[in-house]
């Protein structure tokens, strides 16, 4: 069945792997093409490791139901442990995680553009991706009632997600 962005979503990853491009070429601005301070190198660093844990732990517990368009392959299982207990969508959020410590890491205030169209591609992505986990999976409800979708602002706060 055709739909938007291909019969799988192919278009989305097509947008995401650009956004990506983007946001790792973008040269700094002139102001900030001064020395990095310490600090932020420091924070970018801790960010860059904590979002390849993420994103390796995530391909992990994923297992075979990994791809990279949006549709979920047939015959896949609802993954909601893990980080997947944490947010909906834990390899975007490492995506954006690296992203961002890029930019930090070059204090590139012009590529943070980039990472905020980045975050739209995405949460557009994760829309299709999730209708479809609704279709299949009546459960996907109820998981997505309690867990959010990117970024883990309920479970930090330790209230219930918006979707």
């Amino acid at each position: 069945m055709k739909s938007e962005m291909g019969p799988n979503g192919e278009g989305w990853v097509i947008l995401q792997i650009i956004a990506l491009a983007l946001a790792g070429l973008t040269p700094p601005l002139p102001e900030s093409a001064q020395e990095v301070p310490w600090v932020l190198i420091a924070v970018a660093a801790a960010l860059a490791v904590a979002s390849t844990v993420l994103m390796i732990w995530s391909f992990w517990v994923l297992g075979t139901n990994l791809q990279a368009p949006p549709d979920p392959r047939q015959g896949n299982t609802l993954i909601t442990r893990g980080p997947y207990a944490l947010v909906r969508h834990p390899v975007y959020l490492a995506l954006i995680g690296l992203s961002l410590a890029w930019q930090i890491a070059r204090a590139n205030a012009g590529g943070m553009l980039w990472v905020g169209i980045l975050i739209l591609v995405l949460y557009l992505k994760s829309r299709r991706e999730e209708k479809k986990l609704l279709n299949i999976h009546p459960e996907y409800a109820a998981y997505r009632s309690r867990t959010d979708r990117l970024f883990p602002i309920s479970f930090l706060i330790g209230k219930r997600p918006n979707h």
